[in-house]
């Protein structure tokens, strides 16, 4: 593969479904993702590294606030102190 990076597909639906979301950041910032049981691209230089944290910071920062309903009505901004996940049509909370 030369200087490509490879990640490999562990079969773990946690890290693959990183993996497929990491390969999916990289194509939005314009980078040529190999899919091929796992990920392969070329190494990023910096204005591509820049552009990838942005993008993840936009999403933590998204994921982790919310607007809640106050009792009086108002809405303000929550804080997430654990991510929500689905499991069997239910929020739990695997992370706090």
């Amino acid at each position: 593969m030369g200087d490509k990076i490879k990640i490999d597909q562990y079969y773990d639906w946690w890290f693959d479904n990183a993996l497929e979301f990491l390969g999916h950041l990289l194509t939005e910032i314009n980078v040529d993702v190999k899919w091929d049981n796992g990920i392969a691209f070329a190494p990023l230089d910096d204005d591509k590294i820049a552009s990838l944290v942005d993008n993840i910071e936009k999403l933590i920062k998204f994921k982790i606030t919310y607007l809640r309903l106050k009792k009086d009505g108002t809405q303000e901004r929550g804080y997430r102190t654990y991510l929500p996940t689905m499991h069997k049509g239910k929020y739990v909370n695997f992370l706090g």
